[in-house]
C-alpha cells in the first residue's frame, strides 16, 4: 500500500469522524457509530490485516485463544471471531469526543489502538454476557482486562502454530 493510498484512507475516515463529531454537537444526540465503525472495518482495517488469512478472514498471525485454537485443531471449519482488542465502538466513540487534529494523528491512534485477536464463539458470548462485548470493564483503560473477566490471561493468546497455515487454508487479497 503506498504512502498516498495510507493518506487519502486516512483523509476520508477522518472527514467522517470529523462531520460526525460536528453532527452531534450541533443536535446533542448521540452519533450512531456502526456506520463509521463500518468504515473504518472497510477502508482501514481490512486492506491491513496481516497475511495470511486463515479461511480468507483470520490472520493466523494475531493472537488466538486458546478456545479458537482448540477448536480449530479439531474442526478446520469451525466458526470464530475476529475480535478488537478494543472495541471497536470504544474507539469510534472516543475519535468522535475528540477527534484527532490531522491525519497523522489519526494514523497513530489507529495503528496503535487497532489490534485484534481471534476467538471462539463460547469466548464471544461470554464476553457479552460479562458486559463487556462492547465496553471495557468499569474502571479500566486496560483493553485485555475484558478478556480477564472471562477467565483469559493475556499470555494464552498466541498466534496459529505455522503448520496450520497452508495454501488450502489461506487468501490473499
Amino acid at each position: 500500500m503506498t504512502e498516498r493510498e495510507r493518506s487519502s484512507d486516512a483523509e476520508l475516515i477522518l472527514s467522517v469522524v470529523r462531520a460526525t463529531a460536528d453532527w452531534q454537537q450541533s443536535t446533542n444526540l448521540d452519533a450512531i457509530v456502526k456506520p463509521l465503525r463500518e468504515l473504518i472495518w472497510a477502508v482501514w482495517e481490512w486492506p491491513r490485516l496481516p497475511r495470511p488469512l486463515v479461511r480468507g478472514k483470520y490472520p493466523a498471525s494475531v493472537p488466538w485463544s486458546p478456545g479458537a485454537r482448540r477448536a480449530f485443531r479439531a474442526d478446520r471449519t469451525c466458526r470464530l471471531v475476529l475480535e478488537h482488542v478494543t472495541p471497536a465502538s470504544v474507539i469510534v466513540r472516543d475519535l468522535i469526543r475528540q477527534p484527532p487534529a490531522n491525519r497523522a494523528s489519526l494514523v497513530r491512534t489507529l495503528r496503535r489502538r487497532l489490534e485484534h485477536v481471534v476467538i471462539a464463539p463460547e469466548e464471544n458470548r461470554a464476553l457479552s454476557a460479562a458486559g463487556v462485548g462492547w465496553s471495557l470493564p468499569k474502571g479500566s483503560n486496560d483493553p485485555w482486562s475484558r478478556y480477564e473477566l472471562i477467565g483469559l490471561r493475556r499470555e494464552s493468546f498466541r498466534p496459529l502454530p505455522g503448520r496450520y497455515v497452508g495454501p488450502s487454508l489461506t487468501s490473499h487479497v
